[in-house]
């Protein structure tokens, strides 16, 4: 089997006109040099050939890019996790970064609940730090969930009481997010990136950074809408994304809620009818090609109760959201929530050729002294690293 690009699919995909060196032309050049260490290596020529062999070196930069993003798709319905960990270790030795010095007990109990169940608590932001970072947000600028995939300059903040009104939730833009005090740091907390780069099977890159603010209802909570109904994610061959909840949140305040174990291929595979079953058919056209998902639809197929992920402002926890999960609307206030985005290539960082330079904008270069792995992960979005 191979990857093959349709030259029709998605028309308009482009590199940014702008000059320097932006996120997509960094993502150009690590598939570049990825693909020239695995032409490289006569022992990865299946690898090799799943992406049509020496002839991806002549793809347009836009094409390698969207080569990339398909495949992430056609991984994830081959349900083979050998395959997924095959591509993690082809990575893993492409990068030629050195092991952790963290040992793996120390971080054994948390890497085995993101293994188990696909989340997993982390230790909690100060009080003073997470306080810090919502007062930073209450006085950003707000913009709709639309707007993240429009050039900033295309898209003016709206006020907040047309937001609540028309929306569920809202972000902050990111050149705002990006001057946040103390933001990068928690990137690349050495803990954290010793954890992820072992659950992904390689070095972690940070392809995305976000921060919203989901609405609670004047009287209850609002009707679920897109990212509040059950669905899956597939950013990367591998990933994970670290939230960090910067209000309270319990049961009623805006829950992240997880189906554990569906992030698992092994799991899909399980609870997927057998050949020959008519229902094989109901549940492909449901789970691979029904974008948003009821919990009613849920538990039939997978028979399992969601977990609602609850706590204090300043907890923080990683989730493969490879699994089923939604965010549940607030009733009773506002939830602010941030994220990071970790995977082992930067296969969405094309989604950049829409976006404003916000990332070029900052200079990387003071993390090389937090070590080889912080300044790897840090490559792709920020200039310098």
């Amino acid at each position: 089997m191979k990857v093959v690009v349709d030259a029709d699919d998605t028309p308009g995909l482009k590199l940014g006109q702008v000059a320097g060196p932006t996120p997509m032309h960094r993502s150009i050049e690590w598939y570049r040099a990825f693909h020239r260490f695995v032409l490289s290596e006569p022992g990865l020529k299946p690898i090799a050939d799943l992406y049509g062999g020496a002839a991806v070196m002549d793809l347009p930069g836009a094409d390698l890019v969207r080569l990339h993003t398909k495949a992430v798709g056609f991984f994830h319905r081959l349900r083979d996790p050998n395959l997924a960990n095959g591509f993690s270790n082809v990575v893993d030795a492409f990068a030629r970064l050195p092991p952790s010095a963290q040992s793996d007990a120390d971080r054994a109990p948390t890497l085995d609940a993101l293994r188990d169940r696909g989340y997993a608590d982390l230790a909690p932001l100060s009080a003073e730090r997470t306080e810090a970072m919502r007062a930073y947000l209450d006085a950003s600028p707000l913009v709709p969930s639309d707007a993240l995939r429009r050039p900033e300059r295309e898209t003016t903040p709206t006020d907040a009481n047309i937001l609540r009104r028309d929306w569920n939730l809202a972000y902050v833009p990111r050149s705002r997010l990006l001057r946040m005090p103390g933001l990068l740091p928690i990137a690349v907390e050495p803990a954290h990136l010793n954890l992820i780069r072992r659950y992904l099977g390689a070095p972690p890159i940070l392809t995305d950074i976000s921060a919203w603010k989901s609405f609670a209802g004047e009287a209850g909570p609002k009707d679920a809408r897109d990212a509040q109904l059950f669905h899956f994610d597939l950013d990367n061959y591998r990933f994970c994304k670290l939230f960090i909840y910067l209000t309270d949140v319990d049961s009623e305040s805006g829950p992240h809620i997880f189906v554990p174990t569906t992030h698992r291929l092994e799991t899909i595979s399980a609870k997927r009818p057998p050949d020959g079953n008519p229902d094989q058919a109901a549940f492909d056209q449901w789970y691979f090609e029904t974008v948003r998902k009821s919990e009613a639809d849920v538990v039939k197929w997978f028979g399992t109760a969601p977990d609602a992920i609850t706590g204090p402002a300043g907890k923080r926890f990683i989730a493969d959201t490879q699994g089923l999960h939604r965010g549940c609307p607030p009733a009773n206030r506002d939830r602010w929530v941030l994220q990071f985005v970790f995977g082992t290539t930067p296969a969405t960082v094309w989604f950049e050729s829409h976006r404003p330079r916000a990332f070029t904008d900052w200079d990387g270069s003071a993390f090389r002294s937090s070590g080889d792995l912080a300044a790897y992960c840090l490559s792709i979005l920020f200039p310098g690293a």
